[in-house]
């Protein structure tokens, strides 16, 4: 049975289903939706009924801010959260030793959604996100001080800080998304 490889848009291999096997496709902030695939050659395959080359899709995902991932499975994906510059967080372009004292969840906001290959980290992440052609560069500013990033890795989610050198892993801003994403569920 022919199996379909999803790549990145460098080429690096994301993750493989068998030919008519379903992806999950999430935009930010909608729910995921189930799509079948179908198996065209080594360079294309079907999402539905509609034909895509495997470079056109991961760079039409990746402009979108869309994930995907195996119906029965899951992938490593990246999710970059921002403080909103209106809302008068005074460690916004801080660095961690300054903000760590008043750093919550709930001053962010999820702008962008991303894939990760095995090669992907947070310094390419951090670089792609820097780019004068980034990804989602309409709908949100370049990757900064202040910016958390959350690294989803096959169901273990990390939090890091985007620092003024590096990054810092950040558990409690982990801690209080999830409480916030249960109050959320509860309503």
């Amino acid at each position: 049975m022919k199996e379909i490889n999803f790549k990145d848009t460098r080429g690096s291999s994301l993750f493989k289903i068998k030919d008519g096997s379903s992806i999950m496709l999430q935009a930010l902030d909608n729910k995921p939706v189930s799509i079948v695939c179908r198996y065209i050659d080594e360079r294309s395959f079907y999402l539905k009924s509609a034909r895509f080359s495997f470079k056109e899709f991961a760079r039409l995902v990746e402009q979108n801010s869309c994930i995907f991932y195996p119906e029965h499975g899951t992938a490593k994906t990246y999710e970059i959260y921002q403080i909103c510059s209106d809302k008068g967080y005074d460690y916004i372009f801080m660095h961690y030793s300054f903000a760590k004292h008043q750093l919550h969840a709930k001053h962010y906001t999820k702008v962008y959604m991303g894939m990760m290959s095995e090669h992907s980290s947070l310094e390419s992440i951090f670089y792609k996100h820097n780019l004068d052609y980034r990804p989602f560069a309409h709908k949100m500013r370049s990757l900064s001080v202040s910016d958390i990033i959350v690294i989803n890795d096959h169901g273990k989610s990390k939090a890091y800080y985007v620092d003024s050198f590096g990054f810092k892993e950040v558990p409690q801003f982990m801690q209080q998304l999830n409480q916030i994403k249960y109050k959320e569920y509860a309503r």
